[in-house]
């Protein structure tokens, strides 16, 4: 049998870690039908667990180095990263319901003889009980190599001297043994959360186009809320008007369309995506960020680009640049950016015989303070802009 060395052990447990971090941040954290499963001390924001497991991540590196025998920094720094740890555990086992209290880890050796060890060394040094001396200890600088090694006076041993020592790769074999069986009870609950989660997307995602649409958005929103953040206007509130309008001009129901496409495509990607976290199979990348559609990425992709210095390009270099491809511009109009003339009239004087085109341009000019009427247009200009592209690419 081949014996892990701390290095390979640390990045296992850093990459179990490391999975808890990603369904925190990409999923409890977006999904309140998630984070309502789980259970938040009081006076808390979402902050609280990524402080958690930011500082097991962390530990980890002070945990699985190596320890010289009778050097007080690391032997200190080994038993007080270690209680950090147990601490924030136990937390975790108490925020996601695990159902594993205090008592039951107490009952765990590979809990408690750590615990007691860190105790009696740092964290009680001299312990008193209603002000009865109970014991002393003081740390050795001779004994058994590879061993914390320490002075202890015990009442229970009429305060006579004992030399303790602890071998330091029992102490760490003790707590990984601790670490892989709590982390494997906490995977395995959120498994569970996560499970009923995705059999809720199933559902969405089969009954999307069988329900009313006012119907569908209250699932949704109930369920699926980060959905929101995929489109300038997929609000609940925005959806609701361009769905009455639908009948009053393609613009309309072309968005209610593209909201039904992308609510498809996002929940599938999810569904594929935690597909991989729970079943990875060998040489399987698991992207930490669900990777958004390309269709939603060309609505905003120029977000980033705001403060780039080379903006005011004059019209003549941005037509000569240009090869039949009009995603600057696009991106650009997403943005309602400032020089939103400039853009509006190369995309008029590209497509001026394309009366659809053109007219969606005007509507957008018309309406750049009214995201509804604006981006339904734009969404519309976009599709047929890229007929164009592809029809000469």
């Amino acid at each position: 049998m081949t014996i892990k060395t701390h290095e390979e052990i640390k990045q296992e447990l850093k990459k179990e870690m490391e999975r808890i971090r990603n369904l925190w941040d990409h999923y409890f954290l977006d999904y309140k039908s998630l984070s309502s499963m789980i259970r938040y001390p009081n006076n808390t924001n979402h902050k609280y667990v990524g402080i958690i497991i930011g500082n097991l991540i962390d530990t980890f590196d002070i945990i699985y180095t190596e320890h010289k025998s009778n050097r007080y920094a690391s032997n200190m720094s080994l038993m007080q990263a270690i209680y950090i740890q147990q601490d924030f555990i136990e937390e975790l086992l108490h925020i996601f319901k695990c159902g594993i209290s205090k008592n039951d880890l107490k009952n765990d050796a590979n809990y408690d003889i750590n615990r007691d060890i860190r105790n009696e060394l740092m964290g009680h040094p001299i312990r008193k009980i209603r002000g009865e001396l109970i014991s002393t200890t003081l740390l050795a600088y001779n004994g058994p190599e590879g061993c914390i090694n320490y002075m202890r006076y015990h009442k229970d041993n009429d305060f006579s001297f004992e030399m303790m020592s602890h071998n330091i790769e029992e102490i760490i074999a003790r707590h990984t043994d601790f670490i892989k069986t709590y982390f494997e009870k906490i995977i395995a609950q959120i498994e569970v959360m996560m499970q009923s989660f995705m059999n809720k997307l199933r559902h969405l995602d089969s009954i999307s186009r069988q329900i009313e649409f006012s119907s569908l958005l209250d699932f949704v929103f109930r369920c699926f809320e980060a959905i929101k953040d995929q489109d300038f206007v997929y609000d609940k509130e925005s959806l609701k008007i361009i769905y009455e309008k639908r009948n009053h001009h393609i613009r309309y129901q072309n968005l209610i369309d593209c909201f039904y496409s992308d609510l498809s495509e996002s929940i599938n990607g999810h569904l594929d995506n935690l597909d991989k976290i729970f079943n990875p199979k060998e040489d399987d990348f698991v992207d930490k960020d669900y990777k958004i559609p390309e269709v939603i990425i060309n609505v905003i992709a120029s977000l980033s680009d705001e403060n780039n210095e080379d903006e005011k390009l004059d019209l003549r270099t941005i037509e000569t640049n240009k090869k039949r491809s009009f995603h600057y511009e696009l991106g650009k109009l997403s943005t309602k950016h400032e020089l939103f003339d400039m853009f509006h009239r190369i995309l008029m004087k590209e497509f001026s015989e394309n009366e659809l085109i053109v007219e969606e341009l005007d509507h957008m000019k018309k309406h750049q303070y009214s995201d509804i009427e604006y981006y339904c247009a734009y969404r519309l200009l976009r599709q047929e802009v890229e007929k164009y592209e592809d029809t000469y690419s």
